[in-house]
């Protein structure tokens, strides 16, 4: 009998010993798991992507400033920015802008195109409200003896109530400010304000 009670203990105390030994085994496994789980947490990079590229205009003066390329002096105290406004414009004007692209990129950017757009306040600008719009790539143009000018407004697409003009724009080097010299002459228009936008497209 008290062998019997002996085995019964010596069983039921070894049982108590491999349950905890399992216990111990199982609270073990959960905390590796926990480390694991915590060594191989996920990394994140914040990343903030701007454009390659900004467009601005300016007015300007041409006379005796074309001697250099890219080179364009603001006068009338104006400067590049993204929106300016022309007052005292009237039909059969002739207006200087200074189109400033910059490549904010590390990359050249090359064949592209310069669109510019055309509206007016009246929703009605045709081919007829601008008699001559004419452009050259200062760039392009380096070690001529010339100016090469380019018409541009027999290649103008009526949209309606606007006018687009495209521009070919061969290559921008990279970290580069290139300013495009734009001549503009206006037909016999009625009174309106003219807003002139240029996108660089693919």
């Amino acid at each position: 009998m008290e062998t019997e009670q002996k085995t019964e203990t010596k069983k039921s105390g070894l049982g108590f010993k491999v349950l905890l030994g399992l216990m111990v085994l199982m609270v073990g496994s959960l905390a590796f798991a926990g480390v694991v789980a915590y060594l191989s947490n996920t990394a994140q990079a914040n990343v903030t992507v701007s454009s390659p590229m900004t467009i601005q205009f300016a007015e300007v003066n041409f006379a005796g400033d074309l001697t250099e390329p890219n080179i364009i002096t603001t006068v009338n105290g104006g400067t590049y920015a993204d929106n300016i406004g022309l007052a005292g414009i009237t039909g059969l004007d002739t207006i200087d802008l200074g189109v400033q692209v910059n490549n904010n990129s590390e990359v050249t950017i090359a064949s592209k195109t310069l669109v510019v757009t055309v509206a007016n306040s009246l929703g009605n600008v045709d081919l007829g409200d601008i008699t001559s719009l004419q452009f050259f790539d200062a760039g392009a143009s380096v070690g001529m003896p010339s100016r090469v000018w380019q018409e541009l407004s027999g290649y103008g697409v009526d949209n309606g109530a606007t006018v687009t003009y495209t521009i070919p724009i061969n290559s921008l080097a990279a970290g580069t400010e290139y300013t495009y010299p734009v001549t503009m002459t206006f037909g016999v228009v009625a009174p309106a304000d003219y807003n002139i936008t240029a996108t660089l497209m693919n």
